[in-house]
């Protein structure tokens, strides 16, 4: 059983309070980045699992009384069985600096495993896994030392690493010093000074905590710096004490501010985020990144003052009571948030600042250009200003969330050579979790019948249809496949399959996104089974699936020589957007070596103009050394039309097959026609080793300029070995004339030692 006092950071005797601070201080730093987030992290639900038992007083003392058991029973396994416990390790203990100078900030970083208790001095607990930020006022003079202790109760050691992080500080006190004994220096030194003197006399505050710093010791060094370049030293110490004397202590000045957010150091943070992002050289994808990692670390370090000030439950009561009227403290920190460009938002009742949709994209739009960076920021701040999920339930309709889905699954498309590809995969899957599984509130199955809501499934089916060619329904197709294969119900299949999307590939160009949609018997199946398998996936048009039979390096595809996985899909969706409906019956699948194999398969489909078109084709096949399609094409084959056959074809005689194919063209049935040509045919009338095709196009030109035509023969002369000429009446309707016409011809025909025909063309009445 888990410990959920550890997965909350609290102690066993924590209040009601504590627990609840506990869980949203833990919280909001998975929606500081991205108000959704947090709804799709797997680890969020032990979270909440955590703090439903732990805020329950009923379900608090059942945990309890079992917690307790069962800790104690595993503790005296575990020292039968491990009589050499494992001592604490510290993977890494490391900073970004070694010497801080004025104005940045020092980055902790540690990683330990098989440690109870890891303690960072000056500090105190500290997770085992973790980061902390110091800022240049933290730290003393000098060098100061920071000590990261990793101990295990059961083996009953520890181990420790330090760090020395010297505080730099620059000439310009010194040069301050002097500046007291000069007051009679020019004006633009004057200038310089006073800046000097504010610069200094912060430096020396270094023990004040950040965002914490009262507003009056600002006002005071103006007010002294001022003074100093307009009076003799002796009235400067009786001004000096006025004016202290006349300001409020700093515990007064902090009081006068609700929140204790230093706004100075806020500032000075958003213009450095600012400054890099218009300076730097990278590429916007990656300018845009960096910037929004620096904006998402400051709001979260405001959120952590703001969730440990203790005026916290006034501000929260005071937003999300039935009070008419704010209360003036409360009016002020929210008025100063909005100048600052933040504002509060709330999740499942509890208030935490965020940036300005409105403010975050004024400053950026100004510095980025790029189309596929402006669209990731719409996005983002789309999720900001109407966030899909409060009290773990979806606030937005399905609609919505469709439609999120689909633009984010288009990012990942156009993304795919930049740094936002990544971050567009993420969120992708997050939606298709929403979308798939549901939230605790709104979950996807029905509660009663536990089946897939009807609703849902209508607007699934719906956009799988609208927006076939897209990312968002090929996982939809998978999914529904899936969902259907299980009876629509909210198995532990269904489950672990959602589950998976995150951290899946959605790289169209990689072989891992096709990887998760094989079947999990595949490296089991024989390669004509795989090929049955694969013309089931083409027939039901699942890309991903087709896809996951072939080679991440194609060598042809019918007449596409080198193609890849993105090549091959965008293949598939021209050939099927100019079908409404296609299907490929199977026939056979010859095997020609281990390797090779050819398919023959009865292809109807639906043409533009409504009509359904059915013929009979042969493709070869070529595997790999891992069971993948390396080629794929079409092939003329003596197998294509021996289905279409008559069952004595091998007895009868050739003068018998002639006119059987005579009858055949008068049917205008052009795959009993082929059935008795040759795939290697060496001429056909005006054509030189013709295809099939050409074969068949030829017939259906001729047959386009009749209404009906007979063949009658006259005489069949053999004139050569397995040679035959064929002397026919032929009648027919010409279109063109309006009329009946009959003409008398003469065909050769050859046959080849399987009883084919190999040569078909016109000779003249008198010779052969």
């Amino acid at each position: 059983m888990a410990d959920y006092y550890k997965i909350l950071g609290v102690s066993r005797n924590a209040t009601k309070n504590d627990i609840d601070r506990a869980f949203y201080k833990i919280k909001s730093k998975f929606s500081s980045e991205d108000v959704e987030e947090p709804y799709f992290k797997n680890f969020y639900r032990r979270i909440l699992e955590a703090y439903n038992v732990l805020s329950n007083d009923k379900l608090k003392a059942q945990y309890d009384q079992k917690f307790d058991f069962s800790e104690g029973k595993t503790s005296n396994e575990e020292k039968k069985k491990d009589k050499t416990p494992s001592e604490p390790i510290i993977k890494y203990f490391k900073s970004n600096r070694e010497t801080l100078n004025e104005g940045e900030k020092l980055i902790l970083t540690w990683d330990t495993s098989d440690a109870d208790e890891v303690i960072l001095e000056p500090g105190g607990k500290e997770s085992s896994t973790g980061m902390k930020v110091i800022w240049f006022d933290h730290l003393a003079e000098g060098i100061n030392n920071y000590n990261l202790t990793a101990s295990s109760k059961i083996s009953g050691k520890k181990i420790s690493k330090n760090i020395q992080i010297k505080r730099k500080l620059s000439s310009q006190p010194e040069i301050l010093k002097d500046s007291f004994d000069k007051p009679t220096e020019d004006s633009k030194e004057e200038v310089q000074d006073t800046e000097t003197v504010s610069s200094v006399y912060k430096t020396q505050n270094s023990n004040l905590k950040k965002y914490a710093i009262p507003l009056s010791l600002g006002i005071l060094l103006v007010t002294v710096a001022l003074v100093f370049f307009n009076q003799s030293k002796s009235d400067l110490d009786k001004i000096q004490s006025e004016v202290v004397e006349s300001l409020p202590t700093q515990e007064e000045e902090t009081k006068k501010a609700l929140i204790a957010l230093n706004w100075n150091d806020i500032q000075r943070e958003k213009e450095t985020l600012i400054q890099n992002l218009r300076r730097s050289s990278k590429p916007d994808d990656q300018k845009i990144i960096e910037f929004m990692d620096g904006y998402r670390a400051l709001v979260n370090q405001m959120n952590q003052t703001f969730y440990e000030d203790e005026n916290y439950d006034e501000v929260s009561s005071s937003l999300f009571s039935n009070q008419s009227e704010i209360k003036s403290g409360v009016s002020q920190f929210l008025e100063k948030l909005e100048n600052n460009g933040f504002k509060i938002s709330q999740s499942e009742g509890n208030p935490f600042i965020e940036g300005k949709s409105n403010h975050l994209r004024s400053v950026i739009e100004t510095n980025i250009h790029n189309e596929i960076a402006l669209e990731y920021l719409d996005l983002y701040l789309e999720s900001i200003d109407s966030p899909c999920c409060e009290d773990a339930g979806l606030m937005i309709s399905y609609d919505d969330l469709i439609e999120r889905t689909y633009k984010w699954g288009e990012l990942i498309t156009k993304a795919e050579n930049s740094s936002l590809a990544d971050i567009a995969s993420r969120r992708f899957a997050n939606h298709l979790y929403l979308l798939f599984l549901g939230i605790d509130n709104t979950p996807a199955f029905d509660y009663d019948s536990g089946l897939y809501k009807d609703e849902l499934l209508e607007k699934l089916e719906q956009h799988k249809l609208e927006f076939s060619s897209s990312l968002s329904a090929q996982e939809v197709l998978s999914y529904l496949m899936l969902l259907e294969s299980e009876g629509y119900k909210n198995t532990d299949i269904v489950v672990n399959y959602v589950r998976g999307l995150s951290g899946a590939s959605f790289d169209l160009t990689s072989k891992a996104y096709f990887e998760r949609f094989r079947d999990r018997d595949f490296s089991t199946l024989s390669n004509k089974q795989k090929i049955h398998r694969f013309t089931e996936s083409e027939n039901k048009r699942d890309f991903a699936k087709v896809g996951s039979f072939f080679a991440p390096s194609i060598k042809r595809y019918w007449d596409n020589i080198d193609v890849n996985y993105s090549d091959l899909r965008e293949l598939y969706l021209t050939a099927w957007s100019n079908t409404n409906y296609s299907f490929n019956d199977v026939q056979d699948i010859k095997m020609i070596d281990e390797n090779n194999f050819e398919l023959i398969t009865n292809f109807e489909y639906l043409d533009k103009e409504g009509d359904t078109i059915s013929q009979l084709s042969s493709t070869q096949f070529t595997f790999n050394d891992d069971g993948l399609m390396k080629e794929v094409y079409g092939i003329d084959s003596d197998y294509t039309y021996k289905t279409v056959r008559d069952s004595d074809f091998d007895y009868i005689s050739d003068e018998e097959k002639i006119n059987r194919l005579l009858k055949a063209e008068d049917n205008r049935n052009f795959d009993k026609i082929a059935s008795y040509y040759s795939s290697d045919i060496k001429r056909y009338w005006h054509l030189d080793e013709p295809t099939f095709r050409l074969i068949s196009e030829t017939y259906l030109d001729s047959w386009s300029m009749t209404t009906y035509s007979q063949n009658t023969i006259l005489d069949i002369e053999k004139s050569g070995f397995k040679t035959y000429d064929v002397r026919v009446s032929f009648t027919f309707y010409n279109n063109k004339n309006n009329q009946q016409e009959v003409k008398e011809s003469t065909t050769r025909y050859v046959f080849n030692d399987k009883g084919l025909i190999n040569e078909v063309y016109g000779i003249n009445n008198n010779k052969g």
